[in-house]
């Protein structure tokens, strides 16, 4: 027998890798790098079938589908997309589509919403989880203290720099241009993928919002952090898997209220164990029951003609369904086209109205800034106004208080005063007594005697004083 992988050649996402990566790992040897996109078309150059492991992302192009009768298949950690570029949804699952599932069901589910998706469409189903669980921690020791960031937006590189400043971050992103080259060989293409599970082997600890990047290093026993965000798209693809990793989204990460210390970080939960090796059975008894090419295996191959003309049919139902989808559609907006049109003229006539009225609002609004304009004039001058008041204020204040000074001086001299004018008052009085007991002393004296004789004696010597004096 021979063996193949499931590949994206044109992938720019080194997380597709990985997974063809992880398959490859569980096979004796690959024969065949099968295109993911090109499954319905896949014919080895040996007459026989070839054992595939089917794993991955399927599918965007449902026009690859069903697989080649040249495949024998395990159908194990796939993940299905409703959703395509064409419209097809679901379709592409019934009839011949759900045929080669319904052979080999239960079908091994990477995540619960491909898993609640095939149950819907009558396949049955069991949770595998991801191949990249069964990856070995086979890389060489290295002893250098990093910590990997993978696909982390800038706000959340920018934290833990700042919170772990003696830590070395490795800033890894899974798009990254020049990560994966379409035109290397697969050979060149899995070293790429071993070097980078290497790094991530030997990190201290990983911060991730990959879910293969994740899942890998659960495998390789490396801690790891996967931060979520409800805004990601296709958060279905990590339903059922949250269990196995720490998780939480990064605005509680940034913001300090998720519990993860990259400077102990300390272990992964063993939760997937179980996984990798309930994987790990099922790939080694599909090899076994199909390590030698059987009657039933070679009839399969033999299908590939006859079955080529019933799968185009299908096919040709699909996109006549599509088709026929499309120009329902069609009618239903060209029925609709005329109320559209007088929807667009109504939108059209209120737009005229609206830029009428802008123009309206526009001259509105010159007048009242014209408005402002002069009562922020008159309010400036207010202001001035205002502050020449505050300073005459002041003026009269300090003037007042001068005022009140000299009137306590005043109150003081006129105190002083009163008291000397009491004095004199006190003293007027003594010498108005005085003169009273002079001009008595001095009627006395005239009323006497000698006073009389005296004044007669003197009589000549004054009529002299007098005459001199003259």
């Amino acid at each position: 027998m021979e063996y193949g992988v499931i590949v994206y050649k044109d992938t720019l996402n080194i997380g597709d890798d990985i997974q063809s990566y992880a398959a490859a790992q569980l096979l004796p040897r690959v024969d065949y790098y099968i295109e993911r996109e090109h499954l319905d078309v896949f014919r080895p150059k040996e007459q026989e079938p070839v054992n595939v492991i089917m794993n991955g992302w399927f599918m965007y192009d449902k026009m690859g589908w069903p697989i080649s009768p040249c495949i024998n298949p395990l159908y194990i950690s796939m993940h299905f997309w409703e959703n395509d570029a064409l419209g097809i949804e679901n379709s592409f699952l019934e009839g011949v589509g759900s045929e080669d599932l319904k052979e080999h069901q239960p079908i091994g589910c990477r995540d619960k919403e491909t898993q609640e998706f095939l149950e819907r469409s009558g396949v049955k189903t069991w949770f595998s989880g991801c191949v990249t669980l069964t990856l070995r921690a086979k890389y060489p020791q290295n002893k250098q203290k990093y910590v990997c960031l993978v696909d982390v937006n800038e706000e959340t590189e920018s934290y833990v720099r700042k919170k772990y400043p003696d830590i070395d971050f490795r800033i890894i992103h899974h798009e990254e241009n020049g990560i994966v080259d379409p035109e290397a060989s697969w050979q060149e293409r899995f070293n790429n993928v071993e070097a980078l599970l290497e790094l991530y082997q030997n990190a201290m600890a990983v911060v991730t919002t990959r879910l293969h990047c994740a899942l890998p290093c659960l495998a390789l026993e490396t801690p790891v952090l996967l931060l979520s965000d409800s805004e990601i798209a296709e958060q279905g693809r990590f339903e059922g898997l949250y269990s196995l990793l720490h998780t939480g989204t990064t605005i509680d990460f940034i913001n300090g209220k998720l519990e993860y210390d990259l400077n102990n970080p300390g272990k992964n939960s063993k939760k997937y164990v179980k996984l990798r090796e309930n994987i790990t059975s099922q790939v080694s008894a599909f090899l076994e029951k199909n390590n030698v090419c059987t009657k039933a295996l070679r009839a399969r191959f033999e299908t590939y003609d006859q079955d080529w003309e019933r799968r185009a049919l299908w096919k040709d139902i699909q996109l006549t369904k599509l088709m026929h989808k499309a120009i329902e559609i069609w009618n239903q907006r060209h029925a609709s086209q005329e109320e559209l049109q007088q929807g667009k003229d109504w939108l059209e006539q209120q737009y005229c109205n609206l830029q009428t009225e802008i123009k309206r609002l526009n001259n509105e609004a010159k007048k009242l800034n014209n408005e402002i304009q002069e009562i922020r004039t008159v309010n400036m001058a207010l202001e001035n106004e205002k502050v020449k008041l505050m300073l005459e204020k002041q003026h009269l204040t300090n003037e007042k208080l001068e005022l009140q000074d000299k009137n306590i001086d005043l109150d003081i001299l006129n105190a002083s005063l009163r008291c000397k004018n009491k004095v004199l008052r006190e003293k007027a009085e003594y010498y108005s007594r005085q003169c009273d007991i002079y001009y008595h002393t001095i009627e006395d004296m005239k009323s006497s005697f000698s006073w009389k004789v005296g004044w007669r004696m003197t009589a000549i010597p004054r009529k002299i004083v007098g005459l001199i004096r003259k």
